[in-house]
């Protein structure tokens, strides 16, 4: 897949990712940086449009504007139909509104404006988001509200404010929410970079001056210039004040063919926050069992963490070198590894939901530190109100890491049809069923090879990287297309696209040279105690929903 250019990207944004966009992002910084940045100009008007409120008076002059217009009844059944209706389509109608006033332009909504605003009465003021941390999409301030701090930092350079906004600070982890803003002058807009050696310029450290913290996994998360860090913490080693030092010295933004470039300052600074209130806030259990995977690898569990922000298992693998990435199974270099487990009730035996943690669709293991005998990392969740305080079962089940592979399959592409090519590698297997060299099915103006197969899998195929090559050595990259079911694993019309193809070889050789292996055989069940109570008030979820449903149709 080719790199977007911004009305493509746009379209992405409005219509949805393929598995193949997705794939590319993932690869493509570029890309990546491009899509941050539309999603976030399409979410900041769709929260213009609709956060403004009318004049108190505005249902009276509606009223008297009706006064001689006679309107029939309405059939109770239908109300109660329509009522729902409005229900389940109210958060459609706000996005299709505001894709449309975006398509318009940025002039139209700026010319409108006064005239709405005359007409109906509009308060001048729009209502801003709750907080920065749920502008960013990190959480629910209802939620962990008494552990959010405001420091109200500011470091200015070469026409770029970085400001520290909020920060989140349990037993477990600081999270610090930011806001990148430029004075009127400047060309482009700044922001954090998905990864920009984020563990270089944040650093958290106790009274006694030790690190007691990494960001996790070395990446920025959030919309453009508003970007959230999250370094979680060595939970035995927090002292009543932490310290927060950045040493900042490099912003990303984009040019205006959405190229990334590079802005160079100084945005450091460094401010305390006391951690009293969140220690009181938490209960920890210490946990003392161990489990020996399939491969002789051992993991012992450490302890769990109770907050009101969720729930921290810890657990060290052991490693045989200092070579983490070769020896240690859970870990895959600068690949984040994806767990599979479920939650279960101790007693009624009930399973209970994933949870799908960052608004991810992945839950992933957070590597703390690590050092020459073993690797420390932790797994976030969150739990059910009727768990809270109740001994229940985490069942780890397996994982998913990127890994190397060395499977090729050699065949003749017109030979397909009358004998289709199967392919077994890791537990995957392939059919080969028809190779043309045709028209880009993705609409650019050049002709490609295409080969349609189908496929029973065990591995995650969203991040496999493959290639072939034809008899004369020439290599094409492969891109694919089409649906995949990450529960079932199923592909739907899924096809390999060869780019530079211009007429069909011979003979060629396709090698897989990674994927995202599973490992579904481990069963450790490890069972966690319950307490008597928790130093934090419950929230009734499913009321606070429903609650914040009947406003939106309120309004």
């Amino acid at each position: 897949m080719s790199c977007l250019k911004p009305h493509q990207m746009e379209d992405k944004v409005i219509r949805g990712l393929t598995l193949t966009d997705k794939e590319h992002l993932s690869r493509c910084e570029h890309c990546s940086t491009l899509y941050e940045s539309i999603l976030h100009e399409h979410q900041e008007w769709n929260s213009r449009l609709y956060s403004a409120r009318v004049s108190e008076d505005f249902t009276t002059h509606i009223m008297n504007a009706l006064e001689d217009v006679e309107i029939e009844p309405i059939d109770p059944n239908e109300e109660k139909r329509m009522t729902l209706l409005r229900q389940r389509n109210i958060k459609r109608w706000i996005s299709a509104a505001a894709v449309v006033i975006v398509l318009g332009g940025s002039s139209y909504y700026a010319l409108q404006q006064p005239f709405v605003q005359q007409q109906l009465g509009i308060q001048e003021q729009i209502e801003p988001w709750a907080t920065p941390m749920e502008l960013i999409g990190y959480g629910i301030f209802k939620k962990y509200g008494e552990l959010a701090q405001y420091p109200k930092i500011k470091a200015e350079s070469n026409g770029v404010t970085v400001s520290v906004e909020e920060v989140l600070a349990d037993a477990t982890q600081i999270v610090i929410a930011m806001e990148i803003t430029k004075d009127g002058d400047m060309e482009y807009s700044p922001h954090l970079g998905w990864e920009m050696n984020m563990e270089d310029y944040f650093r958290v450290t106790n009274s006694e001056g030790k690190d007691i913290g990494i960001v996790d996994n070395n990446k920025s998360r959030g919309m453009n210039e508003y970007k959230f860090v999250r370094i979680p913490l060595d939970t035995s080693n927090i002292s009543d004040t932490i310290q927060i030092t950045s040493t900042l010295n490099k912003l990303q933004a984009s040019d205006a063919n959405g190229e990334p470039i590079f802005l160079e300052g100084d945005w450091s600074f460094e401010f305390n926050i006391d951690m009293r209130k969140a220690m009181q806030q938490a209960v920890i259990t210490e946990l003392h069992e161990s489990y020996q995977m399939p491969d002789g690898t051992k993991v012992r569990a450490e302890q769990l963490t109770r907050t009101p922000n969720g729930y921290r298992i810890d657990f060290v693998t052991e490693q045989a070198s200092a070579d983490v990435s070769e020896e240690n199974p859970l870990y895959s270099g600068d690949e984040e590894t994806l767990l599979y487990f479920d939650l279960a009730n101790g007693t009624a035996g009930d399973n209970y939901e994933r949870y799908v943690y960052f608004n991810d669709d992945d839950n992933r293991m957070t590597i703390r530190y690590r050092d020459d005998k073993e690797l420390h990392w932790s797994l976030y969740f969150n739990a059910e109100q009727d768990m809270v305080d109740k001994p229940f079962v985490f069942h780890f089940k397996g994982y998913s890491q990127l890994a190397s592979t060395k499977g090729e399959i050699t065949f003749r592409p017109r030979a397909l049809l009358s004998k289709p090519a199967v392919f077994k590698d890791q537990g995957d297997q392939f059919t080969f069923t028809s190779m043309t060299v045709s028209d880009d099915p993705g609409g650019e103006d050049e002709k490609v090879g295409i080969l349609s197969l189908s496929a029973e899998l065990k591995n995650n195929f969203a991040k496999d990287k493959w290639v072939m090559t034809d008899k004369n050595g020439k290599e094409y990259q492969v891109e694919y297309r089409g649906a995949m079911n990450m529960d079932t694993k199923e592909l739907s019309d899924f096809k390999f696209i060869m780019r530079g193809m211009s007429e069909l070889p011979e003979e060629v050789t396709l090698k897989r040279v990674t994927t995202d292996k599973t490992v579904d055989d481990m069963n450790w069940k490890l069972e966690l105690p319950g307490v008597k109570e928790v130093p934090w008030e419950l929230i009734d979820w499913e009321k606070e929903e429903l609650k914040y449903r009947m406003n939106l149709v309120s309004e």
